[in-house]
């Protein structure tokens, strides 16, 4: 998407980072995130300040595909894809734009997507993850008791899923390896599962990539805030003392026998990450965008604030650009989102980026 140019029913400004020597085009491309509410999301959860003729993706559907038509990412990003609308309408529509997808099937059925252009890539290999199968394998490793470490896998127990996806980008040979991830909300209340979900999935896509040291991105619906332990642990590469007394403040695990314990800390070995992580927004505009979700049915108050990210390692990756998200007036216009300027309770993120 070119500077100034609009996206549905607002105008979004692009930002290109300031460089003396600009990035050769064949290295460049680009990426989109964007968590569209999946309907089975709308009905267990009280959207009843969205009239009901706009709640569902029988209207929103085609307002999304328009959008991500005109963001016309490289590579588009989805979290909170049902199965059915995948097949029967998003990936023939994608298609037909140029896009080949892959899908993540989670057992709620708030799947998530990958698609790329099939002119600037092709599929090498892909994984799907459950983080709770993840966070398990570390807990594996630890000198547990039998109670506790039983009592430890109900805990982290949750739908939550990544797809990853490794691609070969064809105008230069590289492979680019891609980590689509949905992290729990539970209200803000679960700060320490979420990072041992985000560490335990970067981990992993550290592993596919094959290693460090190659192109890899972290991105999707973190659902966490810039500041939180889960930000801290991507931008620092570890948890200082701070934030984890911070991740502890949280319902603890309690073993029949008795005893508790706070997850972050029977997980060191998930807790430093060797990526020189850099978040694209934060990158070119010093700060992440003031909204990316707000909503006011999933939870007993009106959650407005950033939750979604494009995390890339910046030893192998440059960003050169963002599409800056909409100012907080039409955004709050119709009093949380989704509304009919804004098809999902999220706004879409666009980084461009290039290889190093």
């Amino acid at each position: 998407m070119g500077e100034g140019k609009s996206c549905a029913s607002y105008r979004r400004e692009w930002t290109n980072k300031a460089t003396p020597n600009s990035p050769d085009d064949t290295n460049k491309f680009s990426l989109v995130t964007y968590n569209v509410l999946a309907d089975c999301a709308v009905r267990k959860c009280e959207y009843t300040y969205v009239p009901e003729e706009y709640r569902y993706m029988s209207y929103r559907l085609p307002q999304i595909i328009t959008e991500l038509e005109a963001l016309n990412g490289d590579v588009v990003c989805l979290q909170e894809v049902e199965s059915e609308l995948f097949y029967e309408q998003i990936e023939p529509q994608m298609s037909a734009l140029g896009y080949e997808g892959v899908l993540l099937h989670r057992r709620d059925d708030v799947g998530g997507a990958t698609f790329f252009k099939k002119s600037k890539f092709s599929l090498i290999d892909k994984k799907y993850c459950i983080m709770h199968h993840l966070a398990e394998s570390a807990l594996q490793e630890l000198r547990l008791t039998t109670a506790m470490r039983n009592a430890a896998r109900q805990y982290v127990e949750r739908p939550n899923a990544c797809l990853l996806t490794k691609l070969h980008h064809k105008d230069t040979g590289k492979h680019l390896s891609i980590c689509n991830l949905h992290a729990s909300w539970d209200n803000l209340e679960y700060l320490g599962l979420q990072t041992v979900q985000v560490s335990s999935s970067l981990q992993e896509l550290i592993s596919f990539a094959g290693g460090a040291d190659q192109p890899h991105i972290l991105t999707g619906d973190f659902n966490s805030l810039p500041g939180s332990p889960v930000y801290r642990f991507l931008q620092d590469g570890c948890l200082d003392d701070k934030m984890l007394d911070v991740a502890r403040n949280e319902v603890p695990i309690q073993s029949p026998c008795g005893k508790t314990a706070h997850l972050i800390d029977l997980v060191g070995s998930l807790l430093t990450h060797p990526s020189a992580m850099k978040s694209t927004y934060a990158e070119i505009l010093g700060c992440e965008p003031s909204i990316t979700n707000c909503d006011d049915a999933c939870q007993s108050f009106k959650f407005q604030g950033c939750l979604d990210y494009i995390w890339y390692s910046a030893r192998t990756i440059a960003c050169t650009g963002v599409l800056e998200t909409p100012p907080d007036e039409p955004i709050l216009r119709h009093h949380a989102l989704p509304s009919t300027l804004f098809p999902s309770d999220h706004i879409a993120l666009k980084g461009e980026l290039c290889f190093i």
